[in-house]
């Protein structure tokens, strides 16, 4: 496969609290792929408080349009003085041969 670049495919989204200040690193979720090219991304997005959230959009590989953007994200900030309350991102999948695990940094 080569490399193109393709712009922006996802930005600042106001209508989603998670998505309100942009989005970053994302991973794809190579399970969801259907027979037209549709696939799931793990995406980590920024809210108004410019906390890391991980969310799912849908895209088209092909098109590269976007089909669907979770409004709730993935996994919620954790507790105050947790290690994830400030934010969660660079969203990775792994594969045990068991249902697939959700890892963040």
């Amino acid at each position: 496969m080569k490399w193109e670049k393709q712009g922006i495919l996802i930005g600042k989204t106001s209508s989603i609290d998670w998505l309100k200040q942009g989005s970053g690193p994302a991973t794809p979720d190579l399970s969801s792929l259907d027979e037209f090219g549709n696939i799931d991304l793990l995406i980590s997005g920024r809210n108004k408080y410019l906390q890391s959230l991980i969310g799912k959009v849908n895209i088209n590989l092909e098109t590269f349009k976007l089909n669907k953007i979770e409004s709730e994200p993935v996994l919620e900030l954790g507790a105050l003085g947790l290690f994830d309350y400030s934010g969660t991102s660079y969203p990775q999948l792994v594969n045990n041969n068991s249902p697939i695990k959700n890892t963040f940094d």
